[in-house]
């Protein structure tokens, strides 16, 4: 290696050097810190060689999946954090089994970064290890086992199948051809209960590490524009009633006003973490709502995405609770650009693909929709990242 090469590498390792304290904190927001992360991985893909990047995908993503399941089953999280978190042996982690097994599956998470090593045989925990003692986390888990990786295997042989046409029956879906039975995602789900709370744990997760509408939507609207009296808020879908709970926090006065509807499991849990002041009850999106005159009625994961037809039939349900010219539907949704999408969406873009034979739909998509079920577009709120709050009306 020539001097000048020398030098240049140097330079290289300093720079590398410098990015070590850079960390999850160390950004203003979340779009900043989004940035960061998009160029981040850009890096790494300039850096892969093309077997590594493919061996990455075949081999090290379904050894790490495994290695956090077995991990999970073997309560190597909690027993990390036990003790001040103080290094720990396989030996010391392992609940039962051969040790030496264990090692092997710490070794990738360690390689991973999901936990440290400190020595030859010796774990610390790390943020995100931590992180997974959380059911809200931890449940990603068990939705990769039970839904995704299996739909995601299946989609290339369903969409051969039906020679790559658009997917847009939720009755003719992947999913149906994974299963080998006439049965929709939904219908799946709430046949296992298990699973079901699995699947609530996770939307839980997964609504409060994305923008709250309440952080995109100003809520003094509602109140502002409101009756003294009678339903408020009817949030469909909305997973544990974490978003009505920060509404309820920052408008002590809408108690007894808020209502949460979700699935039976998800209802089941969310009854025992649910404040007072926000009802808890079960609901078919598909079938009538029967709570009437609500100021505002948002949507947040209730079904939206799937495909025009069912979309359109939700939106139809929920019209005749409406009161004209009072009411508002807010829709808490991605809007995917036209280029330069986000990981993040693309990948939203293809699970609904796979388990609903739907997909996430641009602000034209929205209002192409919408009209069609006979509502208007108020206004479009834009929040800090890529999602935004469609608010609209009955025509």
């Amino acid at each position: 290696m020539s001097e000048n090469e020398t030098h240049g590498s140097e330079h290289v390792f300093k720079a590398f050097k410098s990015l070590q304290d850079i960390d999850i904190d160390s950004f203003p927001d979340s779009v900043a810190r989004g940035k960061a992360l998009a160029e981040a991985r850009a890096l790494v893909s300039r850096l892969e060689t093309p077997f590594e990047r493919m061996f990455h995908v075949s081999h090290e993503i379904p050894a790490f999946y495994a290695a956090l399941c077995v991990a999970n089953d073997q309560g190597v999280f909690e027993t990390l954090d036990s003790e001040h978190g103080s290094p720990k042996t396989a030996q010391q982690l392992a609940r039962s089994g051969d040790p030496a097994l264990l090692n092997c599956f710490l070794r990738m998470l360690a390689a991973k970064h999901i936990i440290a090593q400190v020595g030859p045989a010796n774990y610390e925990p790390t943020r995100f290890s931590s992180a997974l003692r959380s059911p809200a986390i931890a449940s990603a888990i068990g939705i990769y086992a039970d839904m995704n990786s299996n739909a995601f295997i299946s989609l290339p042989k369903f969409l051969e199948h039906t020679k790559y046409e658009n997917p847009t029956d939720i009755q003719q879906s992947n999913w149906q051809y994974m299963l080998g039975r006439d049965e929709t995602y939904f219908e799946w789900l709430t046949s296992n209960p298990e699973i079901e709370a699995n699947f609530g744990n996770f939307m839980s997760g997964y609504a409060s590490q994305r923008d709250s509408w309440l952080d995109v939507y100003p809520g003094h609207e509602i109140m502002d524009n409101s009756d003294h009296e009678g339903p408020l808020i009817v949030d469909i879908g909305g997973g544990l009633g974490q978003d009505l709970a920060k509404f309820l926090h920052k408008f002590p006065h809408s108690a007894g006003r808020l209502y949460l509807q979700d699935l039976p499991g998800v209802i089941h849990n969310a009854q025992n973490t649910v404040p007072h002041g926000i009802k808890a009850e079960i609901h078919d999106f598909f079938k009538p709502q029967l709570i009437d005159g609500g100021r505002g009625k948002p949507i947040c994961n209730a079904g939206a995405s799937m495909p025009d037809d069912k979309s359109h039939a939700i939106l139809q349900a929920l019209k005749p609770a409406m009161r004209k010219n009072y009411s508002r539907l807010l829709l808490h949704e991605l809007a995917i650009p036209s280029e330069n999408a986000s990981l993040y969406q693309v990948t939203a873009d293809l699970t609904m693909a796979a388990l609903f034979s739907s997909r996430e739909r641009s602000e034209e998509d929205w209002m192409v929709l919408l009209k069609g079920a006979g509502f208007r577009i108020v206004k479009i709120w834009r929040g800090s990242a890529s999602e935004a709050v469609i608010e609209a009306e009955v025509e």
